[in-house]
């Protein structure tokens, strides 16, 4: 998919996780990783943020919000990759 991001741009992205139901769920995170679409050089990553606190007992959906500061970002096309891991994988 390709996306065109301004300055202050919000994008949003939802998983439905149905193992977070289980009476042990996974521990999960998320992350992005952002690179130059030309070079495919990396600029910019998060690495793994744990969402534990976010999760809600019974939930298989987690909220949570990651910021990208796309003024940080140098001009040109980006290409953003999100990641999302949990324990059980």
């Amino acid at each position: 998919m390709d996306f065109a991001f301004a300055s202050g741009g919000t994008f949003f992205h939802s998983n439905d996780e149905p193992p977070l139901k289980t009476e042990n769920p996974p521990k999960i995170g998320a992350g992005y990783v952002v690179f130059d679409k030309a070079t495919d050089k990396k600029i910019s990553a998060t690495g793994v943020i744990p969402l534990d606190e976010f999760t809600q007992k019974g939930n298989s959906v987690v909220p949570f919000t990651l910021k990208l500061r796309i003024s940080d970002l140098p001009p040109g096309a980006h290409r953003l990759v999100l990641l999302g891991v949990d324990s059980a994988n």
